[in-house]
């Protein structure tokens, strides 16, 4: 039994000596960047009925899209074009009929995109 312990304990140790240091510290830059946009993106409310409000805060290298597509995947509305740094308004929507939507926003040269499902009454 004594012999079984150090086996696994020389093994274990072995493993951990050859494993790379962690870096809690490095970002991995697009997965962090995503993460950020999709962690401060607010829109509401939810249902919506007259306007609709959406908040988010992009990279300052990134710039963005928003646009409302219907259940069918066509493009309704394009809210916003060349959106950057923190992005906060409100949004006429009375005359979208009532229904299920999605908000899309595309940025990072629309290599990253967030899809959001909105109900508007």
């Amino acid at each position: 039994m004594k012999i079984i312990f150090h086996i696994f304990f020389l093994t274990f140790a072995f493993r951990a000596y050859c494993q790379p240091p962690v870096d809690n510290n490095a970002q991995v830059n697009g997965l962090e960047a995503i993460s950020s946009v999709e962690s401060s993106l607010k829109i509401y409310p939810n249902p919506a009925k007259n306007i609709l409000t959406i908040n988010m805060r992009l990279p300052s290298v990134s710039s963005a899209k928003i646009s409302l597509y219907d259940m069918l995947g066509n493009e309704v509305e394009v809210f916003a074009d060349n959106v950057s740094g923190i992005f906060e308004k409100t949004f006429d929507i009375h005359a979208v009929r009532t229904g299920i939507y999605f908000i899309r926003i595309n940025y990072e040269n629309g290599q990253s995109t967030i899809v959001r499902k909105i109900i508007v009454q």
